[in-house]
């Protein structure tokens, strides 16, 4: 079973690789732009959107005026890692 938690500062330091890692590994899953890995830019947006979802985590601590949310689901099992995310948009949380 899985518990989701809304968070309005930044996860632990673990849980934020692991976001990081899972938007990269999943681009062609979640990117709007049909890119294969055979495609020579698809190692750059990669990156590009890595990049982007750490900024989003960074934008979430609070000495910063921001609206970033998360909402994370977590094994209740195994707690540590992060089971999966959404990043909640500005005015929606």
């Amino acid at each position: 079973m899985f518990t989701l938690a809304q968070l309005n500062t930044p996860p632990p330091e673990a849980l934020k690789s692991q976001a990081v890692q899972m938007v990269v590994d999943y681009f062609s899953g979640i990117s709007p732009v049909s890119l294969t890995p055979s495609n020579p830019l698809y190692p750059l947006c990669q990156y590009v959107i890595g990049y982007q979802m750490h900024l989003y985590l960074q934008a979430m601590d609070s000495a910063l005026d921001s609206t970033a949310q998360l909402t994370l689901a977590v094994d209740d099992l195994d707690p540590k890692p992060g089971a999966g995310f959404c990043p909640v948009p500005a005015g929606q949380g």
